[in-house]
């Protein structure tokens, strides 16, 4: 049986791709924000926000306030996107205020989850699986993959990387990284290992580099697979990590090497 949190999903996945068809979109050029959400009567406003980059005030009529400090202009795309995808969600009816702060949410449980279908909302609008799922399907799903979609859709790397995971056939996973901790990850559908949120990053991993010394190898490379998930495999996994320094973060896409065939199998 399908639960609620998959029902509600495959709606948010629904209506983006119906926005994207209602705009003839065919390529990232025909992607506008600022457009879409005035065709839903939607007015987008700056202004002084605690704790959240955009928030969705529904009421008298509805308004998407964005933060007025600096956003680089690819997390202003998505917050933005994120709360459209609210209010065509109807998601007023599960709570007044929505609030994006652009972090993935993805709660384990069965219940529908509001952030989650914002989310799959806004990724679908602005990175359309027609357009950019080919590049994914690759058995080399690096951050090359994830510049190039961010370069072209005008979203942020992490954004990208998070997409490249949705999209891959491939067992790989996206992961951000802030001072020395992992702040979020998003798996595949074939990336069967846990990779836990708040776990200090292991020493042998290529992120950890940027924490203890301020730079790391940009190249994809081969690292203990203990190193990032709970096994006790002698098989590497591929580790791509990327820092932005303006975030003092790190951007990772792992995925299991071919030498290491059976590792989550």
């Amino acid at each position: 049986m399908t639960s609620d949190r998959e029902l509600g999903l495959r709606r948010a996945r629904a209506e983006a791709k119906a926005l994207l068809k209602r705009f003839g979109v065919r390529s990232a050029a025909h992607i506008k924000v600022e457009a879409f959400a005035a065709a839903f009567g939607i007015k987008i406003v700056e202004g002084k926000l605690d704790g959240a980059r955009a928030r969705l005030k529904t009421k008298p009529k509805p308004v998407i306030r964005v933060s007025d400090r600096p956003i680089p202009r690819g997390e202003w795309r998505f917050c933005v996107t994120h709360e459209l995808g609210h209010h065509v969600l109807d998601h007023a009816t599960v709570r007044v205020d929505a609030l994006c702060d652009g972090r993935p949410a993805q709660p384990p449980g069965t219940t529908r989850h509001p952030e989650a279908e914002a989310n799959t909302y806004a990724a679908e609008v602005l990175m359309p699986s027609d357009l950019v799922g080919a590049r994914c399907a690759v058995t080399r799903p690096d951050l090359a993959i994830a510049r190039s979609i961010a370069d072209e859709f005008g979203t942020t790397l992490a954004a990208s990387a998070i997409r490249v995971a949705e999209l891959s056939p491939e067992r790989c996973a996206a992961i951000y990284s802030a001072a020395g901790r992992i702040v979020w990850a998003v798996r595949s559908s074939t990336f069967t290992a846990r990779i836990e949120r708040g776990r200090a990053l292991a020493r042998e991993s290529v992120a950890y580099d940027y924490f203890a010394t301020g730079a790391l190898d940009e190249r994809p490379q081969p690292i203990p697979a203990d190193a990032w998930i709970d096994t006790s495999s002698p098989d590497d996994l591929i580790e791509h990590s990327v820092a932005i320094p303006d975030a003092k973060g790190v951007v990772t896409l792992l995925w299991v090497a071919e030498s290491s065939a059976d590792l989550l199998r």
